[in-house]
């Protein structure tokens, strides 16, 4: 994830672009999702995160921003948006920007596996 510099007003409170899947590299748990067969909602949908690993998923996670944007670049599926001026958007920004912070976990909910883990395809 990079914050985007710019020109910003006053009440700019950071912007960020993102991969949020490459299709061409396997997940950390070995899911290899087909090339073009992964889909999205509509956004804007909450850039959720987490400071604590609990264990389950992202449960206990917390909105940080908006996501506004996603788009298809050959295999990643990429992500734009801005961070929320709140104390969580902000505190979020500086664990990036200090690169504390720097994984991203995709929740694909609704994807359907072959035999060998591959995912074929992820519903909206």
């Amino acid at each position: 994830m990079t914050l985007v510099n710019s020109d910003v007003a006053p009440l700019d409170h950071g912007k960020f672009e993102l991969t949020l899947i490459d299709e061409a590299v396997p997940t950390v748990d070995g899911r290899i999702f087909e090339p073009g067969q992964v889909t999205w909602r509509n956004p804007p949908l909450p850039l959720m995160f987490l400071t604590e690993n609990i264990g389950d998923g992202h449960k206990g996670s917390t909105v940080g921003g908006s996501i506004t944007k996603i788009w298809r670049d050959e295999s990643k599926i990429k992500a734009s948006g801005v961070f929320d001026s709140g104390e969580n958007g902000q505190e979020l920004r500086r664990l990036i920007g200090e690169g504390t912070l720097n994984g991203i976990s995709a929740d694909v909910g609704g994807t359907h596996h072959d035999r060998r883990g591959r995912c074929r395809r992820a519903l909206p």
